[in-house]
């Protein structure tokens, strides 16, 4: 494993909030970063999804909601991509490959084999797989309806 930071940020709700989230409401908080166990990748997070749901989720979720509720302390989830720091040799990926998972908003995650998703090359931007939620093929098919779309529309 290439040699990593001692401590890895995480943003974490600090307080409930039943209005609209405002700063202060969060916090970065310092953790050692995580050390992989066995079927486990670890991936460092370049970027991550603010999607829409995570306001209800701040806010103390509702009945039914197929995601938990998030308090006090807990650090926030959702979509991410990021690029492999160390993963097993049978992962199917190996380190510096970008993959899509859903333990964004933490700068580094320990995420189990089957957990990710390989990214490859499809795309010019990785951000461009967390439009849509991050699923890969939903953010490639939207890159490309995106990109097919306007090329109809430049000149020569």
């Amino acid at each position: 494993m290439p040699h990593l930071p001692q401590v890895s940020r995480e943003v974490r709700l600090a307080v409930a909030t039943g209005g609209l989230p405002e700063p202060d409401h969060f916090v970065v908080a310092e953790v050692p970063v995580p050390a992989p166990g066995e079927g486990q990748v670890l991936v460092r997070n370049r970027f991550f999804h603010v999607f829409a749901a995570l306001r209800t989720l701040i806010g103390g979720s509702v009945r039914d909601a197929p995601f938990p509720p998030l308090r006090p302390g807990d650090t926030l989830f959702g979509a991410a991509v990021g690029e492999v720091v160390s993963a097993p040799a049978d992962s199917g990926v190996r380190p510096g490959d970008l993959v899509s998972h859903w333990l964004g908003w933490r700068e580094y995650a320990v995420v189990p084999e089957g957990g990710f998703t390989p990214l490859g090359d499809a795309l010019p931007d990785p951000a461009a797989h967390l439009s849509q939620g991050g699923s890969g093929s939903t953010g490639s098919a939207t890159w490309t309806g995106c990109a097919s779309s306007a090329s109809c529309c430049r000149s020569g």
